[in-house]
């Protein structure tokens, strides 16, 4: 009996499979004298569903052979339903506080979310979980950063959107396959792609919604609500979804923007930009990042002279980043005799905002 067959009488047979393991399992015994690879292995006890099998099952006896819907129902069943839940351990509690070092504008939030999350390790399951937050501050703080930075703290993967330009509410909710564009939104398809129930979303300069024909924001009533939020629903894919345990992060440089009720169900923390005392700190951060992103920056030494550090202060952490790279590139430049020496980046190769400004400036006289 093929594969194909398999699924369909095995999805026919057992209607109230929700666990997608078993299921496929369910299909590798089907034939004993077919090989059908279990692509989820043995699944820890603490894993979760995110959608009920059943669902999918159901929605795709309803489709016409010729439906645009089948083919992603049955990826669906192909990825499976369980993600495991990332938990609170005293290793996670204690990162957090070189967080706050590495991240001093942001101390506050990180000093909240030490304190929710040892409240949250008292219970059992003691999983990653806070309610929804709202960073208020200027573009180039460095909030992308530290999101990345304290999912890999909690050990959870992190998504962001752009608000500022999306106008329509399909972009995070799904739109009907019934159109030619229909497609499924940022919520379920992050959701689908995480190795972990309880991501990390970061829902980006939410006070630029260009609201349009339709409310980008609608589906938030939904989502921000833990329990409204165990049974979202995709426009595209009409399967419920447990989003229950999605750590939600908003950003914003204006509150009076924000609808109310969305900015009700959310805790606020205002967060400035970084003080000229911080900025060297943050500045070395940017650059040992930059070096572990990349293959040559283990070429490179792992600390800047103080020099460097005071001169990167104007700048942005966002800058930063940029400034560093171009540095590292007129270095390799000025040594590429003897590349065979550890690189050192000086201060005559830091180019500053200004200094490009001032050059373009000259140029047109």
């Amino acid at each position: 009996m093929g594969n194909k067959k398999k699924i369909e009488n095995a999805m026919v047979d057992d209607g109230q499979l929700h666990d997608a393991h078993a299921f496929l399992t369910k299909i590798a015994c089907t034939d004993s004298n077919e090989n059908v690879d279990d692509p989820f292995g043995d699944l820890p006890c603490d894993d979760k569903p995110i959608f009920a099998i059943v669902d999918v099952v159901k929605v795709m006896n309803e489709q016409a052979k010729d439906s645009r819907l089948k083919p992603r129902l049955e990826a669906m069943i192909q990825e499976g339903n369980m993600r495991s839940l990332a938990s609170i351990n005293d290793a996670m509690l204690g990162q957090l506080i070189p967080l706050a070092d590495k991240f001093p504008n942001f101390s506050d939030v990180v000093l909240h979310y030490r304190k929710a999350l040892l409240l949250a390790s008292l219970s059992q399951p003691a999983i990653v979980y806070l309610p929804p937050l709202l960073i208020v501050g200027d573009p180039g703080i460095g909030k992308t950063r530290f999101l990345r930075e304290l999912a890999k703290v909690l050990s959870v993967d992190f998504f962001q959107i752009d608000m500022s330009t999306t106008s329509a509410g399909f972009v995070l909710a799904g739109s009907s396959t019934s159109w030619s564009d229909g497609k499924p939104g940022f919520v379920s398809d992050s959701l689908r792609q995480s190795k972990v129930a309880n991501p990390i979303l970061l829902i980006d300069e939410i006070d630029k919604v260009s609201s349009g024909n339709y409310d980008p924001m609608g589906c938030f009533y939904t989502l921000l609500e833990r329990d409204t939020a165990r049974t979202f629903k995709d426009e595209a894919l009409t399967i419920a979804m447990d989003c229950s345990d999605i750590n939600w992060v908003a950003s914003a440089n204006y509150v009076e923007a924000i609808p109310a009720p969305i900015l009700s169900r959310m805790t606020v923390f205002k967060v400035k930009a970084p003080t000229r005392e911080q900025m060297p700190a943050i500045a070395q951060s940017v650059y040992k990042d930059l070096l572990a992103e990349n293959d040559w920056g283990k070429r490179f030494s792992q600390t800047l002279s103080m020099d460097i550090l005071n001169k990167l202060s104007v700048a942005s952490p966002r800058e930063m980043k940029r400034i560093l790279t171009s540095a590292a590139s007129e270095a390799v430049f000025k040594h590429r005799h003897k590349l065979d020496e550890q690189l050192q980046i000086m201060a005559d190769d830091i180019v500053m905002v200004e200094d490009e400004a001032n050059d373009k400036r000259i140029g047109f006289l």
